[in-house]
């Protein structure tokens, strides 16, 4: 191994544990909402909804899931190791595109900024599409940025056949990083935006588009088969409801993103990107094939969702949106090239400085990184004193689920009966499963359960004359679920023998 590739190799194990270290020091227990809603409906495929839904369709994520669960059972890990293995790999991804756009400082710099993000490092964990189909998108760029130097030389056919490979591998990147989320189709325009920068021939675009259709092709076989509709995924873009408020305000529409950056102790990050812009525009204008490609990434994006986000107001919809931009992971696309922008121009600039104030050489590289973990410390250190109480972490005392676990193996019994909801996305049959298993899915509890409600309708209080009942207790007050009124006015005869420390969760045994 040659000592560049040594580097390479040191680098992205350090990434790779500082990911996996702060990811677990910041982990969310699982959500019932949307995140457990895409892993029930990976532990039900090959068999899916009837009538299909935005998480039946995101196949790019239901299948590495399904993968997971077919090895692991029902686990904390199954659940996890997608959100992981995506964040990690979005860093690592991160520090080639920047190492080969630029230098190898800018792409491992650029790559921990990402990770300290506070508002990165709250939802890293959590069993979404978002930051996944954004490591695609990163990782595929990091590709073909090795090949911006293409058009100067002279290569065999054998090395020809490897490069088309890489380009295949590269649609096929960007391909599955639609299959997670729809709106990553707009990356396709990026594509050819790049080949023009930096002088690749056009023709390579052909094993791009193939790994693409591939994709495509995944998709409308899968619509076919499930849904007799190739063009079934199409639904999921549609208009929808959302639950919450809805933006009518254009001015705070057009300033979500630097907002939401700046939330949580983020506005280290919000100011590395501002100087990121003002150089990228600066250099762009020079034209500097590097800084033209990001500006062009940069502003794709922005303006894509800026204009998604306005057109609920421009043709007057009522409670619907077609991207919910007040949430930050939906802003995941847009954080490579702003990062790698700031972190090019800080670096740029600290080389100016050191020139004008005529440092000897060997000082100035040293400084230059000692500056930079100066301003990355600053940057990051007051995020995470920010979210390091956060009372959603594991760690800071949402573990209702991990006490339950506890709960259920110490009185484990084949004859024990627990009685759950079912049917919606809050439901416990969503999240116990999990949870009468450790965390590599070896099984703890033996028991069983029954249903308390069928196509809507709850069992009553009388009904239910023996075992244990769960509660969640976090969605009873909520205006956009109702329960059967026992839930919160227990029946005489319901004794609590388990209650989490946060009073989440408790359990009744029904004499």
């Amino acid at each position: 191994m040659n000592k560049s590739s040594l580097w390479d190799l040191r680098n992205v194990v350090f990434l790779l544990l500082v990911s996996l270290i702060m990811q677990a020091l910041f982990l969310n227990p699982p959500i019932l909402s949307d995140p457990l809603e895409y892993y029930f409906t990976a532990t039900k495929f090959p068999h899916l909804p009837e009538q299909p839904n935005h998480w039946s369709l995101r196949i790019g994520l239901i299948l590495p899931v399904a993968v997971l669960y077919r090895i692991f059972g029902n686990a904390e890990i199954a659940y996890y190791s997608l959100p992981l293995v995506s964040m990690t790999i979005f860093s690592i991804g991160l520090y080639f595109l920047g190492s080969r756009l630029f230098n190898r400082r800018v792409g491992f710099f650029s790559a921990l900024w990402l990770i300290f993000i506070p508002s990165v490092l709250l939802e890293s964990g959590i069993l979404l599409p978002d930051i996944p189909a954004t490591a695609c998108i990163t990782v595929g760029f990091a590709i073909l940025v090795s090949f911006k130097d293409l058009h100067k030389n002279e290569i065999s056919q054998a090395i020809k056949r490897k490069n088309n490979w890489l380009f295949f591998l590269t649609g096929f990147l960007f391909g599955w990083s639609y299959l997670f989320k729809e709106y990553f189709i707009i990356f396709i325009l990026l594509i050819p935006v790049f080949f023009w920068v930096f002088n690749i021939s056009y023709r390579n675009l052909i094993p791009i588009g193939a790994g693409i259709l591939l994709m495509f092709g995944i998709e409308a076989l899968f619509g076919l088969i499930y849904y007799d509709n190739p063009f079934v995924r199409l639904l999921s873009a549609n208009p929808r409801e959302t639950m919450g408020h809805i933006e009518r305000d254009a001015a705070r529409i057009i300033k979500f993103f630097p907002i939401l950056l700046s939330r949580r102790g983020g506005e280290g990050a919000a100011i590395l990107g501002v100087v990121g812009i003002i150089n990228l525009i600066i250099q762009t204008i020079r034209k500097d094939k590097p800084h033209v490609f990001l500006l062009s990434w940069i502003l794709l994006i922005y303006c894509f969702f800026t204009f998604l986000g306005l057109l609920p107001i421009i043709l007057s919809w009522e409670d619907t949106v077609l991207l919910r931009l007040h949430i930050f992971r939906y802003w995941s696309p847009i954080l490579p090239p702003l990062i790698i922008g700031g972190v090019a121009a800080v670096e740029k600039y600290l080389i100016k400085i050191s020139q004008k104030i005529k440092l000897k050489d060997y000082i100035v590289n040293p400084l230059i990184n000692i500056l930079l973990v100066v301003l990355l410390s600053i940057s990051c250190l007051r995020g995470i004193s920010l979210i390091i109480n956060n009372p959603k972490l594991i760690r800071n005392g949402a573990d209702h689920y991990i006490e339950l676990r506890n709960y259920l193996s110490e009185n484990n019994s084949p004859d024990e009966v627990i009685w759950i909801d079912r049917e919606k996305k809050i439901s416990f049959d969503r999240i116990l499963p999990i949870y009468i298993h450790d965390f590599c899915g070896r099984k703890i509890w033996d028991g069983t359960f029954k249903y308390l409600n069928t196509d809507g309708q709850f069992l009553r209080a009388d009904e239910i004359t023996f075992g244990k009942i769960i509660i969640d207790r976090f969605y009873l007050n909520s205006k956009y679920h109702s329960f059967p009124d026992y839930f919160t006015a227990h029946p005489e005869n319901w004794t609590l023998v388990f209650e989490s420390e946060n009073q989440r969760i408790a359990i009744y045994s029904i004499e």
